[in-house]
């Protein structure tokens, strides 16, 4: 039964990476020790609100890593960090934090 939720679960990756309209985009990140990224972390005062999990590719391998999603309910900031191995990346930050509406 597990095999068979994954399997539809990573389904729709594979008919979205197979789509003619992919482009990959290389960005740049600040990739820090735990020590700092809690420093950061603490001057912003963001708390960790969400926790997931990824997997995406390294040339031919696969990574399996962690992110964390913190965010200041005062003034709406927000971080998302990733772990990869020891280091903490920050792959995105911002603020006017709000729910979603589709509308």
């Amino acid at each position: 039964m597990k095999k068979l939720l994954f399997t539809l679960s990573i389904f729709p990756l594979f008919a979205f990476a197979q789509s003619k309209n992919v482009e990959t985009a290389i960005f740049e990140t600040v990739c820090l020790e735990r020590s700092d990224i809690d420093n950061s972390l603490q001057n912003f005062e963001e708390i960790p609100f969400m926790r997931g999990f990824s997997t995406r590719g390294n040339g031919d391998a696969r990574m399996n890593n962690s992110i964390v999603f913190f965010m200041n309910i005062k003034t709406k900031t927000w971080s998302i960090v990733e772990r990869l191995d020891n280091l903490y990346c920050v792959i995105a930050m911002g603020e006017k934090l709000e729910p979603y509406n589709s509308k």
